[in-house]
């Protein structure tokens, strides 16, 4: 849909570690203080190359996870809870966990990371439904709530988004469906009619 985009100097070296320009709108307005924190993933082997790019423009990096994705209809019908999961399927590690033979790159796992110019922000980060010991653990819905706001969503697309948002009853429907069944896809399907998004600023 978009051609791609390479800057030719601010967020140029973002782009060029990760081999494409998805989340550099993100990257770009987090660094510049528009938006207080966003979540991306990286390559294993990568991540230290990914703290400093960040640090140069005084960003910080929180690693929460290793995702090993899997296809959804590969998944053994003995993960409870697999039906449940949304767009994002993967089996999870912790990042010090010992990797398999051949290493994390040799099942092109990726690491989950958060990244705000706010140290303090990145606690605030939410994780994935993932699956750990074959069932899908989901974050607390209090947690999603709270990763919303600090995404830098408005209140009215984290906490009520079809009173607010919702201009048709599809886009009701697309809300109340996210919120309820998919809560972590809530702060970002729920927003997508929402006057106030382009309004984002840090809470």
């Amino acid at each position: 849909m978009f051609e791609p985009y390479l800057p030719e100097r601010f967020g140029r070296d973002w782009c060029e570690l990760r081999g494409h320009s998805s989340q550099i709108v993100n990257f770009m307005a987090t660094a510049l203080g528009h938006k207080p924190l966003f979540d991306d993933w990286i390559e294993v082997d990568r991540l230290q190359a990914l703290r400093d790019v960040c640090a140069a423009y005084g960003l910080h990096v929180e690693a929460e996870s290793v995702f090993v994705m899997v296809d959804k209809e590969k998944m053994p019908e003995r993960v409870l809870g697999r039906e449940s999961i949304a767009s994002t399927s993967a089996y999870g590690a912790p990042l010090e966990a010992c990797p398999p033979e051949g290493g994390w790159a040799s099942m092109g796992a990726r690491v989950h990371v958060f990244i705000s110019r706010d140290p303090e922000r990145l606690r605030h980060g939410m994780w994935y439904p993932l699956v750990i010991r074959d069932r899908v653990l989901w974050a607390p819905r209090a947690d999603v709530l709270s990763y919303g706001r600090h995404l830098g969503y408005p209140p009215c697309c984290v906490t009520g988004p079809t009173a607010s948002c919702g201009r048709s009853s599809a886009a009701r429907a697309r809300c109340i469906h996210s919120a309820t069944r998919w809560p972590r896809t809530a702060p970002i399907r729920g927003s997508t009619t929402c006057p106030a998004r382009s309004r984002v600023r840090p809470p």
